[in-house]
Parts: structure tokens; C-alpha cells; sequence
């Protein structure tokens, strides 16, 4: 299962892709400037159906404590660095094993920082080139990105092209 986290003001973690609560819970604040307290009012089932109605945001620790124990999540990261020490002491702190958790994002540096506290858990580099490939071919090539990786310590990159390589 993947699932994907943002940080709180109080630094909690909470499973949720936007970084408002807008679009699920018709709430037009960040998630990074609200309280844990706070997004558990938020009604964020509603939105699809009156069948879900009353779900909450959950936190991370809520669904770690949920993965059987052949499971493996995972972990994409909305947040900047701020989530590094957060996260660190929550997986520490839980029954969850290496095997089961991949971590993987966007932010380079930020799976970087990870990897040097948690070296045991598997950091996913996430490229898409359909959205970036411009950028990518001005500012980089496939070596270049090989050794990014290689120098940050990371176990993989996974590499989104699906429009670009439909195209005739």
C-alpha cells in the first residue's frame, strides 16, 4: 500500500496528499499550520460519499499499527526536512521492520537526510518526467541522475514517463 504524509504545526504526522484540507474536508488551511487536535475535526469522508462520513485524517502511528505482518507500506513524503527528526523517532518507536517500510518522495535531499538517520529503510528517489522532462534533459541525463543517486546513498529511483514514451 502507498500512502502519503504531510507534518503538522505540532509536528505530527498525518496521512493526507494535499498539503490543505480543502478539497476533503472543505477546510481552506495548510496542513503545516494546523494542530493534530484540529484535523481530527475535520469531517473528511464526507466529500465522497455520505457513506464515509465522519472519517478523520489519520495520523502515521495510527496506520503503522494497522500493516499485517507480511505488509509493507509505502511512505511517500509531502513535507520538507521538518518531517525527518518526526519520523525517525515515530518508526523507532514502533513494531514495524525494514522490510515492511519504503520511503520514497520527490525531495532528493530530503530521502538523503532520512537515509543518514535510518539507514535500514529502503529511500525511493520519485522522478516524473512527464511533468519535468524539459528541465530533466537541460539540467541533467541519465548518468548524472545515476550518480545522484549512488551519492546520496539511495536504493532507487523510480522514473514516471508513461505520456512521453506514448508518444509517436
Amino acid at each position: 500500500m502507498e500512502i502519503d504524509v504531510q507534518i503538522t504545526f505540532d509536528n505530527e504526522i498525518v496521512v493526507i496528499h494535499d498539503n490543505n484540507k480543502k478539497r476533503v474536508g472543505n477546510v481552506n488551511k495548510t496542513i503545516r499550520k494546523s494542530l493534530l487536535k484540529d484535523l481530527k475535526k475535520v469531517d473528511v469522508g464526507l466529500f465522497k460519499d455520505i457513506s464515509w462520513k465522519g472519517k478523520q485524517i489519520p495520523t502515521l502511528r495510527e496506520v503503522l499499527q494497522t500493516i499485517p505482518a507480511k505488509g509493507k507500506l509505502l511512505i511517500e513524503i509531502k513535507s520538507g526536512i521538518e518531517i525527518i527528526e518526526p519520523l525517525s523517532t515515530l518508526l523507532k518507536s514502533t513494531n514495524v521492520t525494514d522490510y515492511q517500510i519504503e520511503i520514497i518522495s520527490f525531495n532528493r535531499k530530503l530521502l538523503t537526510g532520512i537515509k543518514k538517520i535510518l539507514p535500514q529503510y529502503k529511500m525511493l528517489w520519485l522522478l516524473n518526467l512527464d511533468r519535468y522532462f524539459t528541465a530533466w534533459l537541460v539540467f541533467s541525463n541519465t548518468q548524472k541522475t545515476i550518480n545522484k543517486v549512488l551519492s546520496s546513498k539511495l536504493d532507487s529511483v523510480n522514473v514516471w514517463a508513461g505520456k512521453m514514451l506514448k508518444r509517436p
